[in-house]
Parts: structure tokens; C-alpha cells; sequence
């Protein structure tokens, strides 16, 4: 006889019925990333939709990540917007590893240093990222690219650390202080409901390079925590980006600022957390 249930997974809700206020938490619906990342049969995909359908509407409220999934929620589900909230999907790094009060005051673009952090390289678009260190490189631009939480072959300018566990406290130390590295994270994903790592270097004022596929432009504000350019965006666009603030380092500096702003506002769990029990405590009410 709990005063609420709160899920996050769907298959565990589809039978279940109940009176007591239910709240649902999801990244991204079936119907959403389905379409922007064909993965399942169309049977499947339908069936899981019905499902979906199902668990959304005996929700008393619905927690996600981002306006795109809002959408669809609205759009593919039928869900009432007034009982949809957003909370962004937060940095899971603990406190202990983020600095406390960082002072952006250094552009030092000698070198371009861009940071990919991601496992699986074709989803979140390794090649586009390796492309753009090339590129610059090829217009006398030097630059290099380090690709974290996954392995692979050193490249000229491109280094890969491998893979940290973030449950051994020296492999978290050394994988966070990969964020103090990069000017940019760069994240040219092909889809992303809702990224973790771009909360992750907004802890360190490192702003995102990325494009706007899944929720991805909820995640990362275009001109505050980094820059969100059109969808599937070539490695020219990237290069644009980045050459422009290298002509422009004040600019370069106010963008870590707001950037590590954002963070302190709106993508970490202390914030994240509390919007999460006033949702619950909304539902119960």
C-alpha cells in the first residue's frame, strides 16, 4: 500500500493495474525512437507502441528528458501536455570531482582539443568527430581529438584512453579529469534521447559541439551550454563552429561560463532530484 509507484521501465507496468497515483519517467518513447532510429520489426514496433500506450495513459504524471519526447507524448500517445514535466537528464558525477568554483579566463587555442566520449561510435558519430580534427588539421588548424569509453587504433591527432569504471575511484578520478582537457565535447550523435555526457562537461564550463537529433537540443542549449547545429550536420559545419571561436576567444570564454551555469542551474541531481519529488508529491496530491 505504497502513496505512489514511480517507474521507469515499461515492460513491468503493462499488466499492472492500479488506483494509486503512478508516475512514469522515459528518455525517449517506442513511437519517437523507432522513427529517428529504426530498430525494430514492424510488428514489434507495434506491439511495443500498444504497450506504451497502454502504460502512458494510466500515468498520473510523465517525467522526461526533453521537448522532442514531449512531443511525441502529445502527438503519438494522446497524453495531456499539462501533466508532462521536464527534467533534464543530470551529470552523474559525483561532487567530490567536480571543481567548485572554476575560473574560465585561459582560450589557449595553440591546439584545438576536443574531447568524444561514447561507446557505441557509429550511433553517436566517431567518424564525423575524427573528420572534423582532420579537416582542421588539413586547413592549418592544429588540433587533436580524444575518444574516451571506447577502444580502437591511435590515428594521427586522434588518441583513444579506453574504457574507466566509474565505480573504482581512481578510474573516476582519471575519467573525470578528462573533462579539464577539452575546449569542446564534441557529440555529433546520429540519435540520443538524452545525453548524460554533455551534463557531464557542462560540470567543467565545456561547452558541446552537437546537432539537433533525439533531445539532444533540450540537453545542450544552442548559445548557452554549447552550440546545437541542424540536424546531420557535416563535419564542415563542426569546423565552422570551431573556427569561429578561435577568431572569437571572448566569445569562447562566455560560452565555458554559461555553460558551467547551466550546470549549476538545471544539470546536476541535487537539482534534478528535487524537481523529481515535487512531480511525485503533485501525483500523491
Amino acid at each position: 500500500k505504497p502513496d505512489a509507484i514511480f517507474s521507469k521501465n515499461l515492460t513491468c507496468m503493462v499488466r499492472y493495474r492500479t488506483t494509486l497515483p503512478f508516475v512514469y519517467m522515459v528518455d525517449s518513447t517506442v513511437a519517437a525512437f523507432n522513427r529517428d532510429w529504426p530498430t525494430f520489426s514492424s510488428f514489434e514496433n507495434w506491439r511495443m507502441i500498444r504497450w506504451e500506450h497502454d502504460v502512458v495513459n494510466q500515468a498520473t504524471r510523465i517525467i522526461t528528458r526533453s521537448e522532442w519526447t514531449k512531443d511525441s507524448l502529445v502527438e503519438d500517445y494522446g497524453y495531456p501536455q499539462e501533466k508532462i514535466h521536464i527534467v533534464y537528464n543530470a551529470s552523474s558525477l559525483p561532487n567530490s570531482v567536480i571543481p567548485t568554483d572554476p575560473i574560465f579566463d585561459n582560450a589557449d587555442f595553440s591546439t584545438v582539443r576536443l574531447l568524444f566520449v561514447g561507446r557505441v561510435q557509429n550511433l553517436k558519430g566517431i567518424d564525423i568527430a575524427i573528420e572534423v580534427t582532420n579537416r582542421l588539421n588539413e586547413a592549418g588548424v592544429p588540433a587533436e581529438l580524444r575518444v574516451v569509453g571506447t577502444a580502437g587504433e591511435d590515428q594521427p591527432h586522434v588518441h583513444y584512453t579506453g574504457i574507466f569504471k566509474k565505480s573504482i575511484p581512481e578510474q573516476l578520478d582519471e575519467y573525470a579529469g578528462q573533462y579539464l582537457w577539452p575546449h569542446f565535447l564534441i557529440h555529433p550523435a546520429r540519435y540520443d534521447a538524452a545525453p548524460i555526457v554533455t551534463a557531464e562537461a557542462a560540470a567543467f564550463g565545456v561547452p558541446t559541439l552537437t546537432n539537433a537529433v533525439g533531445g539532444i537540443a533540450s540537453t545542450v542549449k544552442n548559445g548557452v551550454s554549447g552550440v546545437v547545429l541542424p540536424a546531420g550536420s557535416p563535419a564542415d559545419e563542426y569546423v565552422k563552429v570551431i573556427r569561429h571561436y578561435l577568431e572569437n576567444p571572448a566569445e569562447y570564454l562566455d560560452l565555458r561560463r554559461t555553460t558551467r551555469k547551466r550546470y549549476d542551474q538545471e544539470l546536476n541531481w541535487e537539482v534534478a532530484g528535487q524537481k523529481v519529488v515535487e512531480v511525485i508529491r503533485q501525483a500523491v496530491e
